[in-house]
């Protein structure tokens, strides 16, 4: 990676939830060839401080851009607790996603209904505010945003255009994770990898998006569950 580019894999653990480190992230893009510092998904509300020390521990103090894949509450339930300590920040979401930002009325009561003591303990979202959302046909230089839907009708996947091309997938490209973060020992440097299938799952959507991810010719596969793989076609595929 180039020395004016860096890329920081933030663990955001739920102090309720024993075994969810190393399952929920953010992604942290620190560009100084283009002045600019983009967060990649935001956690729940129950990481916003953890998430909050993680970003100003590399010496961050102002989020330019925040990216949503999509508006789950384990990606984007801190949104508005996050923009109250970073106001300035402009945030890219998904339209058909974007309402339930502004009013999480309904997207709380249905992930409590689905996932109970877990979106307790991921905690309730707040509203954010209009102002803070760029408009839904934006687009950022050097960054191409793909509709992924399968594991969400509002499931963005991002290309960063780098010196190596970046791709952060959310859930488009499944769950992914090292077993050896929760299982130390002989299973050390093995690997999970499985569908990312919530209650409505659209399964030949979710293949034509895996296709179309597999065109970009990215260099490194990013997860927001968890961590990142270069070899981009084998993890696809």
């Amino acid at each position: 990676m180039a020395q004016d580019l860096k890329i920081v894999l933030i663990d955001l653990p739920v102090e309720k939830l024993p075994g969810f480190h190393h399952f929920l992230s953010s992604w942290l893009i620190i560009d100084e060839s283009s002045s600019r510092t983009i967060l990649i998904d935001v956690g729940p509300v129950s990481s916003v401080p953890v998430l909050v020390q993680s970003i100003e521990a590399v010496g961050v103090s102002k989020l330019d851009f925040i990216l949503l894949t999509h508006v789950h509450l384990d990606h984007s339930g801190g949104l508005g607790h996050l923009l109250k300590k970073f106001e300035s920040a402009k945030v890219l979401a998904h339209p058909k996603g974007k309402k339930h930002l502004l009013n999480p009325k309904r997207l709380w009561e249905s992930s409590v209904e689905v996932l109970g003591d877990v979106a307790l303990a991921y905690g309730r979202p707040i509203p954010a505010e209009e102002g803070s959302f760029l408009p839904g046909e934006a687009s950022l230089e050097g960054i191409k945003k793909i509709e992924t839907p399968g594991h969400a009708s509002h499931h963005y996947s991002f290309l960063y255009e780098a010196e190596s091309n970046l791709l952060f997938v959310g859930e488009a490209a499944g769950t992914y994770y090292k077993r050896g973060f929760a299982y130390p020992g002989p299973d050390n440097g093995t690997f999970i990898l499985r569908p990312a299938t919530p209650l409505k799952f659209y399964l030949q959507s979710a293949l034509s998006s895996i296709r179309k991810l597999k065109s970009l010719k990215a260099d490194v596969l990013c997860y927001a569950h968890f961590g990142y793989t270069t070899e981009v076609l084998k993890f696809l595929d």
